[in-house]
C-alpha cells in the first residue's frame, strides 16, 4: 500500500481545521495528488515550476508542525514538508530548507527515503512486495479518495472564504442587521453530504481490511478519526450557533430547547461556555430562574467578557430571587464586574458582554429607585450609575472611532456594541424614570440620546460603504437602515412623545400635534427596524387617539386601533391588544357611541387586571399598562354614571383604586417559611408566565414557517398550563393568608356588603370629574347619586389651598366653608340621623380632613363636621369588605408602642409611657430597643393594639420607599412597607397607630398612593384599622390626642368615637383650637 497515501489525505483534511493553510492550498493539493499516485517526477516537476511557493509551504508546514498538539497530525505535517525540502535539496539546489528542519527538530532521518527518487544516490524505488489483495484494497482506496477529495475541495475552498464570511457576520451583529446575519450564517450550516460521510466509513473500512494484511494503515486510521472530531466540532459550533440566534432573534423557547438537546454533546470548554450563555438567557427570559441558575454555575469563566456576562446574569437572577439580599451586596459585586467590563477591548468584547453591562446599570438605577430619597445607599448606586454611563459612552467611541476596516479585513479593535448599548441604556433609564414618575431624570437621559442622533447618522453614512464593499457579490442585502440606525432613533422618539404627553396633561390640540410628530417618527422607524414588532403594535393605539385629538378624522384613528388590535391578537401581543382595546373604548365615548365603548373598556380593563395579577404589579409592561389604565377607569365611571348605574361606578372605581396600589406594597415574608413559600411561587409563576408570553409574541411575529407551527402551539399548550398552576398557586395563597387577596383585583359586590353597613353609618364615594363632581350614597337600605357641579380642578385648589393653611396655622374659613359646600352640603339630607361618615375620597380628596370641613354655625362661627359627625376613611371602596368581618374586640388587650427611636421626638417619649400607664402589660420600646427586631413574634402575644410614636417617611416620587424610622443604621433602621406587609399581627390586632411626622404629604396634589400604601401594608399584616396623619404634626397635642383616644378605646368606645372624643378634647384646648392640632389623624378601614 503506498506508504505515502495516509499523510497526503491527513494533510488535505488540515485545511478544514487550518484554514490559516489554505493560502498554499492549490501547490499542496497538486502534490498530493503526485503522492498518491506515486508520480515522483510529478512531485518534483511542481516543486521545479514554483520553487518560491515550494519554499514558502516547507515553512507553513514547519510553523504548523510545531503548533500542533495531535502527534498524527505533526506525523503528517512534518513528513510534507520533508518532502518539499528534500526536492529543494536535490533538484532545485536550495538545501537551506532541510537546515531549517535539522534544527527545529523536524528533519527525517535519511533512511525515510531509500528506495525513492528521493534518497541521496537517486536509485530507482524498490517495489513495495506485491499482494493481489492489497493491490486490491489499494485501487478500492484510490476510488473512494477522488470521491472524497471533492468534498474536501470544496470545505478548502469555503475555508479560504472563511476570513471574509466571519467578517460579514460581525459587520451584521456590529449594525444589528438580524436578517443579513441569519443569511450570513447560512454559510456554516452546510452539512457533510451522505456520499461523503459513506466515503469516510469506506475508507474507515478499507484500512481495516489493509491492517489484516499487515499493511501499516494505522496513521490513516487515526487520520480518520482526526477527521471525523472535527467534522462533529464543526457541526456543534454550528448547532451552538444556532441556538444563540434563536436567542437573539426572540424565540427563548426553541433557544432552550435546542441548546439542552445539545449541551450532552458539547466537552470544547469554549464552545460549552458559549452554549451555557445562550442557555442562561433563554432560561431568564422564560422565567425559569432556578434553571437559569444553575447553567450559570456550570460556567467557567475562561475569559473577561465570560466573567462579566455570567457574574451580571448571577446579580439579574439574583435580584429577581431575593431582592433584598441581593440589593445589600450589590455595590461591591457591581464595581468588581465593572472594572472587568471597563477591561475589555477589541474582539474580546461581544454582544452578551455588552449587553450584560446594560443590564448592570439599569438594575443599579432599580435597586436605588426602590430605596428611600435619604438612603446614602441610593445616592451611592445613582453616582455609579452616572460613572457607568460615562464609561460606556467613554469607550463606545474610542472605539467606533476607530476605522472599521485595516488591510481589507474588519479591523479588530473597531466594536460597536458599547456605543450602541450606552445609547439604549439611556432610553431604558428613562422609561424607568418616566414609569416611576421622575420626569426630570427621564428627559435628562433623552437629551443625552438626543444629542447622540446626528453622530448617529454620520457614523450610519460612514460605514455605508464599508458595508457595501463587505458584501458585494454575497447575495445578501445588507441595510444600515435595519436595527440599531433605526431602533434607537425610534425609541428615542416614542419616549419623547411619551413625555410630551405627560408634561402636557390634559392633551390640548396643539400639544397633542407635538406628541403625534414624536409617535410618527417612532412608528416610521420601527417598521424600518424588522425587530421591533410588539413595540410598533403598543405604540399604534396611542398614536390613534393622540391623532384624533390633534384634529385627525375619527374614522381614520378608528380603523388603525381596529387593525392593531386584530394585529396584535392575531400575533398573541397580549398587551397591545389591552392598550388597543382601551383606545377603542374612550375614542367611540369620545364619538358619542357609549354602550360599545362600555363595553369595548370593560373587556380591556378586565384584560388589564388579569395581566397585572398574573405579570406581576412592578413587571415594566404592568405598569406601562396602568398608565392607560386610568384613564380608562375613569372613563368608564364617567360613562356608568351618566347612564346612572351607581353600583357600577363604585365597583369601577373601586378597581382603580386596587390597581394604583397594587404596584406600592409588595410583601417581604421573613420568618414564615410557609407564607414565604407560597408568596415565592405565585412570584415565580409571574415571572414564568410573563416570559412565555413574550417567547409566543416573538414566535408569531418572526419565526419562520418551519418553525412556527410546532413552537407556536408547544408555547400555546405551556402557557395555559403555567396559568392553571398559577391561580392554584395564588389560591394556596390566599388560603394561608386571606390578607393576600389584596395581591388581586376584585370587584366590591356592594349588594352584599350593604347590609353590614351599621344603620348609624353612611358611606360616601366621591368621584370628581371634568365638568361635575358625583357623589355615591350607600347605607344599609339604599344606594343613591348626588351630581355637584364643580370642576375637578376646583376642588383641587381648593384641596391644596386648604391644606397649605392647615399646615401653616392660617386662616382656613375660606376653604373650609367651600369645600364644605361641595362635599358636605349636598348629603346633608342623608346624613340626618347618621352619626359615622365613612369618605372614600378619589385622588387629591384623599388628603382633605373631612372633620376639619365647617359650615356657619347659628353664631356665625364655623361648625366643624367632627363637632356632629364621627369620620373614617376608607381608601378604595373594595375596603368595605372588612364589614363582612366581625368586629375585632380587643379593648382590653395588649399594646406594644415604639418611640423616639432616634433621639429626636422626646415628646414621643413622653406619649408612649403615657400609654404603658393606661396599658400595664404592655410592651414600650425606645431608643436604642426601638428596633426592627422587637416586631418579631407579635402574633403569639395577642396584640390589640401597635403604637409607632415615630418619623414616618412618604417618599412622593416612589411610594414602595416609605418606612417608619426605628433605631439603628441604614436600611436596618428603615421600615420599609413591603417588611410592614410581611409581619404576622396576630388574630388579636384591632388598631394600628402611626403617630408619626409625616414630612411628605405637605405637597399641594401628594399621590393618592401615598398614605394608601401604609394602610395596605398594615392590610397585609393583619390589620384591620390604621390611624395616621395627614401632616406634621404637634408633639404635645398628638400627646394629648393619643392619651384621650386610648383612654376611649379602653373604656369601650368604637375606634370612630374615640377619635372623635380625643380630637374634640384637644379643640377644646384654647392653645390647640385651630384644626392643625386636632385635625391631622384619619381613621382608615373599619371603624366600628
Amino acid at each position: 500500500m503506498n506508504r505515502f497515501a495516509p499523510h497526503s489525505l491527513l494533510l488535505l483534511l488540515l485545511f478544514i481545521v487550518c484554514p490559516a493553510m489554505a493560502q498554499n492550498g492549490a501547490f499542496l493539493e497538486k502534490m498530493m495528488v503526485h503522492i498518491q499516485a506515486s508520480d515522483f517526477q510529478g512531485m518534483i516537476a511542481e516543486v521545479q515550476a514554483d520553487p518560491v511557493q515550494a519554499v514558502q509551504s516547507v515553512k507553513d508546514l514547519a510553523d504548523q508542525a510545531a503548533q500542533s498538539k495531535d502527534p498524527e497530525e505533526r506525523k503528517a505535517v512534518v513528513f510534507y514538508a520533508n518532502v518539499l525540502a528534500r526536492i529543494l535539496k536535490l533538484h532545485c539546489n536550495q538545501p537551506g530548507l532541510t537546515d531549517e528542519l535539522s534544527k527545529s527538530g523536524q528533519l527525517l532521518p535519511a533512511e525515510t527515503w531509500v528506495g525513492t527518487p528521493l534518497a541521496e544516490a537517486a536509485s530507482s524505488p524498490a517495489p513495495e512486495p506485491g499482494n493481489s489483495q492489497l493491490s486490491d484494497i489499494l485501487n478500492r482506496f484510490q476510488t473512494v479518495t477522488a470521491s472524497l477529495t471533492t468534498t474536501l475541495e470544496q470545505m478548502q475552498k469555503d475555508a479560504a472564504e472563511l476570513p471574509v464570511v466571519l467578517d460579514r457576520a460581525n459587520f451584521a451583529a456590529y449594525v444589528e442587521d438580524m436578517q443579513a446575519l441569519a443569511q450570513v450564517l447560512e454559510f456554516f450550516y452546510k452539512p457533510l453530504s451522505p456520499e461523503s460521510v459513506k466515503a469516510v466509513e469506506d475508507l474507515r473500512k478499507l484500512s481495516l481490511e489493509a491492517a489484516q494484511l499487515g499493511a501499516g494503515s494505522e496513521p490513516l486510521l487515526r487520520s480518520l478519526e482526526t477527521f471525523t472530531q472535527s467534522l462533529k466540532r464543526r457541526e456543534l459550533t454550528n448547532e451552538v450557533m444556532k441556538v444563540r440566534l434563536l436567542g437573539a432573534r426572540g424565540f427563548y423557547g426553541e433557544s432552550l430547547r435546542e441548546g439542552e438537546r445539545l449541551f450532552p454533546q458539547v466537552s470544547d470548554p469554549e464552545l460549552k461556555n458559549q452554549l451555557l450563555i445562550a442557555l442562561v438567557n433563554a432560561s431568564l427570559k422564560t422565567g425559569q430562574l432556578n434553571k437559569a441558575e444553575q447553567y450559570r454555575a456550570q460556567a467557567t469563566a475562561r475569559k473577561k467578557d465570560d466573567e462579566l456576562t455570567f457574574g451580571a446574569s448571577q446579580l439579574v437572577i439574583g435580584y429577581q430571587l431575593n431582592p433584598v439580599e441581593t440589593a445589600r451586596n450589590f455595590v461591591p459585586r457591581f464595581q468588581k464586574l465593572w472594572s472587568v467590563a471597563t477591561s475589555l477591548k477589541g474582539g474580546d468584547l461581544s454582544r452578551p458582554a455588552a449587553q450584560s453591562a446594560q443590564d448592570l446599570v439599569t438594575l443599579a438605577d432599580e435597586i436605588a429607585r426602590s430605596l428611600p430619597q435619604s438612603d446614602p445607599e441610593r445616592k451611592t448606586l445613582i453616582s455609579l450609575q452616572d460613572k457607568s454611563l460615562s464609561d460606556l459612552e467613554r469607550l463606545g467611541r474610542e472605539s467606533v472611532e476607530k476605522p472599521p476596516r485595516e488591510q481589507e479585513r474588519l479591523n479588530p479593535e473597531w466594536i460597536t456594541f458599547y456605543y450602541f448599548h450606552h445609547l439604549l441604556t439611556r432610553l431604558e433609564l428613562a422609561r424607568q424614570a418616566r414609569e416611576g414618575d421622575d420626569m426630570a431624570a427621564s428627559q435628562r437621559h433623552l437629551a443625552k440620546v438626543e444629542a447622540s442622533l446626528r453622530e448617529l447618522a454620520e457614523l450610519k453614512a460612514r460605514l455605508q460603504p464599508v458595508g457595501q464593499e463587505l458584501f458585494r457579490d454575497s447575495g445578501i442585502e445588507l441595510s444600515l437602515d435595519r436595527g440599531f440606525f433605526s431602533h434607537i432613533p425610534a425609541r428615542y422618539h416614542e419616549e419623547m412623545g411619551h413625555n410630551t404627553s405627560w408634561n402636557s396633561r390634559p392633551l390640548t390640540k396643539e400639544s397633542a400635534a407635538r406628541v403625534k410628530a414624536s409617535y410618527e417618527k417612532a412608528i416610521e422607524l420601527y417598521n424600518l427596524s424588522g425587530n421591533s414588532h410588539g413595540e410598533l403594535m403598543s405604540l399604534l393605539p396611542k398614536y390613534a387617539l393622540v391623532a384624533h385629538t390633534a384634529g385627525g378624522d375619527a374614522k381614520d384613528s378608528l380603523e388603525l386601533i381596529d387593525e392593531s388590535l386584530r394585529n396584535s391578537q392575531k400575533r398573541g401581543i397580549r398587551r397591545s391588544s389591552i392598550e388597543a382595546l382601551l383606545a377603542r373604548g374612550e375614542l367611540l365615548a369620545r364619538l358619542n357611541r357609549e354602550k360599545e365603548a362600555t363595553d369595548a373598556l370593560k373587556k380591556g380593563l378586565t384584560e388589564v387586571e388579569d395581566f397585572v395579577v398574573e405579570f406581576g404589579a412592578r413587571a415594566p409592561a404592568s405598569l406601562s399598562l396602568k398608565e392607560s389604565a386610568e384613564p380608562a377607569y375613569q372613563r368608564l365611571a364617567r360613562l356608568q354614571a351618566k347612564n346612572d348605574s351607581p353600583q357600577e361606578v363604585l365597583s369601577v372605581l373601586g378597581r382603580l383604586a386596587q390597581m394604583k396600589s397594587q404596584a406600592t406594597v409588595v410583601p417581604s415574608v421573613a420568618g414564615d417559611s410557609k407564607l414565604g413559600a407560597a408568596l415565592e411561587k405565585v412570584r415565580r409563576g409571574q415571572i414564568r408566565l410573563r416570559s412565555l408570553q413574550s417567547e409566543g409574541e416573538a414566535l408569531r411575529a418572526s419565526a419562520p414557517d418551519s418553525l412556527k407551527t410546532v413552537a407556536v402551539e408547544a408555547n400555546t399548550k405551556l402557557l395555559a398550563s403555567t396559568k392553571a398552576e398559577f391561580y392554584n398557586s395564588l389560591g394556596v395563597l390566599y388560603r394561608i393568608n386571606p390578607s393576600f387577596e389584596r395581591l388581586a383585583i376584585r370587584p366590591v359586590n356592594f349588594g352584599r356588603v350593604q347590609k353590614y353597613v351599621p344603620k348609624n353609618t353612611l358611606v360616601a364615594q366621591y368621584f370628581p370629574t371634568e365638568d361635575v363632581l358625583y357623589i355615591f350614597l350607600l347605607d344599609q337600605t339604599s344606594l343613591k347619586t348626588r351630581q355637584v357641579a364643580v370642576k375637578e380642578s376646583e376642588l383641587a385648589r381648593l384641596g391644596g389651598k386648604f391644606r397649605r393653611s392647615l399646615c401653616r396655622v392660617g386662616d382656613i374659613e375660606e376653604e373650609s366653608l367651600a369645600l364644605y359646600r361641595y362635599l358636605i352640603a349636598p348629603i346633608e339630607k342623608e346624613l340626618q340621623g347618621k352619626e359615622v361618615l365613612a369618605v372614600v375620597p378619589t385622588g387629591s380628596l384623599l388628603y382633605v380632613p373631612f372633620q376639619a370641613l365647617a359650615r356657619s354655625g347659628a353664631d356665625g362661627t364655623p361648625e366643624y363636621l367632627i363637632e356632629r359627625f364621627q369620620t373614617v376613611s376608607l381608601v378604595k371602596s373594595s375596603d368595605l369588605d372588612i364589614l363582612d368581618n366581625e368586629v375585632s374586640r380587643g379593648s382590653q388587650g395588649k399594646l406594644v408602642a415604639f418611640g423616639n427611636p432616634d433621639g429626636s421626638l422626646m415628646s414621643a417619649l413622653l406619649e408612649v409611657k403615657a400609654l404603658q400607664d393606661l396599658f400595664p402589660n404592655a410592651s414600650v420600646f425606645t431608643g436604642e430597643k426601638a428596633r426592627k427586631s422587637a416586631l418579631q413574634n407579635l402574633g403569639d402575644q395577642g396584640v390589640s393594639y401597635l403604637h409607632f410614636a415615630t418619623h414616618g417617611i412618604l417618599d412622593s416620587e416612589d411610594p414602595r420607599a416609605n418606612h417608619l424610622v426605628l433605631a439603628g443604621s441604614g436600611q436596618d433602621a428603615q421600615l420599609a412597607v413591603s417588611e410592614i406587609a410581611g409581619l404576622d399581627l396576630g388574630q388579636d390586632i384591632r388598631l394600628v397607630t402611626l403617630s408619626a411626622c409625616q414630612t411628605a404629604l405637605v405637597n399641594d396634589f401628594p399621590r393618592s398612593e401615598l398614605l394608601q400604601s401604609m394602610a395596605d401594608a398594615f392590610g397585609y399584616a393583619g390589620s384591620p384599622s390604621v390611624v395616621a396623619s395627614l401632616w406634621s404634626v404637634s408633639d404635645e397635642s398628638t400627646r394629648l390626642l393619643m392619651e384621650e383616644f386610648y383612654s376611649e378605646l379602653k373604656n369601650g368606645s368604637t375606634r370612630a368615637r374615640a377619635l372623635q372624643k380625643a380630637g374634640l378634647k384637644v379643640a377644646h384646648t384654647e392653645k390647640f383650637k385651630h384644626p392643625f392640632y386636632w385635625a391631622p389623624f384619619v381613621l382608615m378601614g373599619d371603624w366600628r
